[in-house]
């Protein structure tokens, strides 16, 4: 939401940070798969033109890895 209101890269960078935070967990077997789809829809969301690079990593991590979604 800090994101629409004011373009601040620092709120980007938060969004990133904890999106990545997730999948280094999912990674690490210490998280389902359940939200991947939700954490990847929360990067597209954004105007950083750094999310759609992040997204396109995820996903072909999830596709590779047998996630839904991905």
């Amino acid at each position: 939401m800090l994101e629409r209101l004011d373009p601040d890269e620092r709120f980007f960078e938060g969004k990133r940070g904890a999106c990545i935070g997730y999948l280094q967990l999912l990674i690490a077997g210490q998280e389902s798969g359940e939200r991947f789809q939700e954490v990847v829809n929360i990067l597209k969301d954004s105007s950083s033109a750094l999310a759609a690079v992040v997204v396109q990593k995820m996903q072909q991590w999830g596709a590779a890895n047998g996630i839904v979604g991905a």
